[in-house]
């Protein structure tokens, strides 16, 4: 099996420095200007990639076994036994009552499944800087090849599950669509059936309606016309009373002509009066016609206002339960996604390859910890003024903070074994400008 050894520090074209000058820059990084330590070690933390045959991405397994990948998973319904009772179900109102009853989003409960030693980070940039000679004390491998099998074993069991599950809540929201899709039909056949109904109703009376208006007009006219010229008869009569009172009052024999007029009136009056009785009477026969022509519209459209609510409630149905089991799968796409991620696309050609990642390990008043950097370089300093904080003589890789933040292992001080590599390159960074100091021993109480 290939074994790579990451460097400590890179130049920026991500090529490994010489080792010399690699201790240099990792001590010059933690030292500074005034930190000192009483033991440096350099560990490093191994880890295989771990290539699968069927997606042709790697596995990332931390050989140590301190690292896991924990992944919650969902244990859903029987969406499959709810299916088939829709299946079996007849009745509408025993079926809707079924769906409403259920609180599809609901699980039986969750499992927390962890991967111990798999990787889920991304370490395709830590991967990438190539191999190097930096001496690093391995950390001791428990990793095992039972515990790749059943790593693997247990992912791809697993995704089938979740896949299972999805396809049965997928199922179980088209079960649901046609089920409700089809009551909706009915709906709709019922919603035709009234309008034509009452459509066929109203037609008949506006018929009705027709055919009344037009024998109404012919007997209101006959009716009006008549008791129009029988009364008006008698008023040429009141007229000629009329024009002799004026003749008389003209002539000084009467004062007025008022008692006259009133008779005229009052005559009047009662001629509109009959005349408005005969009319009445047919429009109340014409109006009765027309409530009931009404009265059936009113009752058309509150009896397609209730199929209609109908079918919102069914919408409402649906998409409540939809809803929920959206969330559901949601959560174990989730899951499915991040097993599916598992597997990183790496550069390497060997199925398997073991990648040490080193650090400086730096104890004093505090721990600090060195992980692979890139180097920034520098130009020589002009009569050695100027010169730059060694803290900032170089910058982290990405995606290595994980690591840092499970590092937890022991030391020992190994790295005075190669002091005279890191004075040779103390030198050559205060020639490039680093405040550094000139010796291994100014680094150490």
């Amino acid at each position: 099996m290939k074994s790579i050894y990451l460097p400590l520090v890179s130049s920026e074209d991500l090529l490994p420095l010489p080792r010399y000058k690699q201790l240099a820059v990792s001590l010059a990084k933690a030292g500074g200007k005034e930190n000192r330590f009483t033991k440096i070690d350099i560990i490093g933390w191994p880890f295989l990639a771990y290539k699968l045959e069927k997606s042709g991405g790697y596995l990332i397994f931390d050989e140590t076994l301190k690292l896991s990948t924990e992944i919650k998973t969902y244990i859903v319904q029987d969406y499959e036994r709810i299916s088939s009772i829709l299946d079996n179900s007849k009745d509408e109102n025993e079926i809707l009552n079924y769906i409403t009853s259920i609180k599809w989003g609901d699980t039986k409960g969750s499992s927390v499944l962890s991967f111990r030693g798999i990787i889920e980070q991304n370490m395709q940039d830590i991967f990438k800087l190539g191999n190097s000679d930096i001496p690093a004390r391995i950390i001791d491998k428990s990793l095992k090849e039972i515990d790749i099998e059943l790593s693997i074993s247990d992912i791809e069991k697993t995704m089938e599950k979740i896949k299972d599950d999805i396809n049965n809540i997928e199922r179980a929201e088209e079960k649901i669509k046609t089920t409700i899709e089809i009551i909706k039909g009915r709906k709709a056949e019922d919603k035709k059936r009234v309008e034509e109904e009452f459509n066929k109703k109203i037609l008949e009376k506006s018929q009705i309606l027709k055919e009344n208006v037009g024998k109404v007009k012919k007997a209101i006219e006959e009716e009006v016309g008549n008791t129009s010229k029988q009364l008006y008869s008698k008023l040429t009569d009141i007229e000629v009373l009329i024009a002799k009172a004026e003749i008389d009052m003209e002539a000084g024999y009467v004062e007025n002509v008022n008692s006259v007029y009133t008779v005229k009136n009052k005559y009047l009056s009662e001629i509109n009066q009959k005349i408005n009785e005969i009319k009445e009477k047919y429009k109340k026969e014409i109006h009765r016609i027309v409530e009931d022509i009404n009265s059936l519209k009113i009752e058309k459209q509150t009896e397609i206002n209730r199929i209609n609510n109908k079918i919102q409630e069914l919408d409402n149905i649906q998409n409540q339960a939809i809803i929920q089991l959206e969330q559901i799968k949601k959560e174990q796409l989730t899951s499915l996604d991040r097993l599916a991620k598992l597997p990183k696309f790496l550069s390497f050609m060997e199925d398997r390859v073991e990648v040490i990642v080193p650090f400086m390990v730096l104890e004093g008043n505090n721990r600090i910890l060195i992980s692979p950097q890139i180097y920034k370089g520098g130009k020589k300093a002009f009569f050695g003024i100027l010169k730059k904080d060694p803290s900032e003589i170089s910058t982290q890789i990405n995606g290595i903070e994980f690591l840092l933040n499970n590092f937890s292992w022991n030391t020992v001080d190994s790295l005075r074994k190669y002091k005279e590599e890191i004075e040779k390159g103390l030198k050559e960074l205060s020639e490039e400008g680093w405040n550094v100091k000139k010796s291994l021993d100014e680094y150490y109480t």
